[in-house]
């Protein structure tokens, strides 16, 4: 039996400022996954929204460490037979709570998950409410520049490609970021943003991007990033004519099929590694 701890309400994007994990917005993409891998469960936590008052960083982190914890202190769930999975701001927490994880798991005797699944991961550090490459999703690795202003996201040429705004993307940076009158905390904590300040990790991670969204090319500065370090075991799935977070809007634009062999792909991608690692 494997379980997942999906991370992002699945399938939670929406910038850390929309989406709760009803069964209405999650129930499509954890049905897709249960369908397209051997996953047994799927368990969408639903971390604090940061549109709320005092829910900026680090109350969604906070959450899912507080959701692992449950998974595997409370229920007993093998970290073995956990898979995190995140899509667009729902990666870069996915990316936040393995590096908790990295850097604190063994003081607080947590297991490490089998692997990690990003989909169009979020960038906060440089463009905030741009998507980071991860699983179906594309995970938001560095928020930074969408929270400093809508230019930094108005300069990628796939701007045309993508139904992202960098409005969107500077409202939930702004919204994210600790704040500046009870912590010393900025929006470029390596908590938050991800490039320039990629960390070992023991978790396989399995980053899929779009080629059409608007922060691909921060996606795959990440994915270089964390693949360089010594240890870290990372694939990248480019899906060729796709916008941002297409695993969560894919059947209203028409990429059911696409999204269901590239979920196929990570399941058989993270047998294949665990595998491996055994011999």
């Amino acid at each position: 039996m494997i379980s997942w701890l999906n991370t992002n309400i699945e399938p939670q994007g929406g910038a850390f400022i929309t989406n709760v994990g009803r069964i209405h917005e999650g129930g499509p993409a954890a049905s897709m996954m249960l369908k397209q891998t051997g996953a047994s469960h799927v368990f969408m936590p639903q971390y604090r929204l940061s549109s709320k008052v005092n829910c900026q960083f680090p109350a969604a982190l906070q959450d899912a460490v507080t959701s692992y914890c449950y998974l595997t202190q409370e229920l007993g769930v093998p970290g073995s037979k956990i898979i995190l999975s995140g899509d667009s701001a729902g990666g870069n927490l996915v990316l936040a709570l393995l590096r908790y994880l990295a850097e604190s798991g063994e003081r607080f005797k947590l297991q490490v998950p089998s692997a990690a699944w990003l989909w169009y991961v979020s960038k906060l550090h440089r463009s905030c409410g741009q998507p980071l490459t991860r699983f179906p999703r594309s995970p938001w690795a560095d928020p930074t520049n969408s929270y400093r202003s809508t230019s930094y996201y108005n300069s990628f040429p796939t701007v045309p490609t993508d139904f992202l705004t960098s409005r969107f993307g500077t409202w939930g940076a702004r919204r994210y970021a600790p704040n500046p009158s009870k912590t010393s905390l900025t929006i470029r904590h390596p908590y938050i943003s991800f490039i320039g300040a990629a960390f070992r990790t023991s978790v396989p991670m399995f980053i899929q991007a779009g080629s059409c969204e608007v922060l691909s090319l921060d996606i795959f500065k990440m994915y270089e990033e964390m693949r360089d370090i010594k240890g870290n075991r990372a694939e990248l799935h480019i899906l060729d004519g796709h916008p941002h977070d297409t695993f969560y809007h894919g059947k209203q634009l028409g990429f059911q099929d696409d999204i269901a062999k590239v979920t196929r792909r990570a399941w058989q991608w993270t047998e294949e590694v665990t595998r491996a690692h055994s011999m």
